[in-house]
C-alpha cells in the first residue's frame, strides 16, 4: 500500500490520538451488554418446563414473553403468551407485601443469620490459610456473602 499524504482529512497528530482513544475503548463493554432488558431478565422461568421466559413480541397493550423451549419445538406445550408488565406488576406487588410484613421479614431475618452461620462452620480454609495453620479462610474475612 502507498502513502498518499495529500488526500488525509486529519493531520499525523490527530489520527494517532484518535487511534489510541478507540484502542483504549475496544475493551470497555457496551453499557447496554451489562444492563438487563427489563426487571426480570435472565428470572423468569416457565411453570410447565422449566425453559427459560424470552420476550416473543409487541403489541399495543406492550411487550409479551414466552417460554422459549415451546418456540424452539424442545417439547414443552405451555404455548401462552403472557404480558411482561402483568407479571412484572405481580412480583412487584408480592415482593412489597413480603418486605412490609413484620412476621415474615423478621423469619427471613433469622433463616439468613443462620444459614450464613452454617456456611461459615461448613467452609473449609483456603490453601495458604492451611499452609500457615490459620483456620480463617480468605473467605470468611469477606463476611458471609461471596460471588457465585
Amino acid at each position: 500500500m502507498t502513502a498518499v499524504p495529500q488526500l488525509r482529512i486529519v493531520d499525523a497528530e490527530t489520527f494517532k490520538a484518535a487511534q489510541a482513544r478507540m484502542e483504549r475503548r475496544s475493551h470497555e463493554a457496551p453499557a447496554r451488554a451489562r444492563k438487563p432488558r427489563h426487571l426480570l431478565s435472565g428470572l423468569l422461568r416457565c411453570g410447565c418446563c422449566g425453559g427459560a421466559i424470552v420476550l416473543k413480541d409487541r403489541d399495543a397493550k406492550g411487550r409479551r414473553v414466552y417460554c422459549a423451549r415451546m418456540h424452539q419445538g424442545g417439547g414443552c406445550t405451555n404455548g401462552r403468551a403472557f404480558y411482561l408488565d402483568d407479571i412484572t406488576r405481580r412480583v412487584v406487588s408480592g415482593l412489597e407485601e413480603q418486605l412490609t410484613d413484620p412476621e415474615r421479614l423478621s423469619g427471613f431475618s433469622r433463616r439468613m443469620s443462620k444459614n450464613a452461620a452454617a456456611s461459615l462452620l461448613l467452609r473449609k480454609p483456603s490453601a495458604p490459610a492451611r499452609k500457615h495453620g490459620s483456620r480463617k479462610s480468605s473467605a470468611s474475612s469477606t463476611g458471609p456473602f461471596r460471588a457465585t
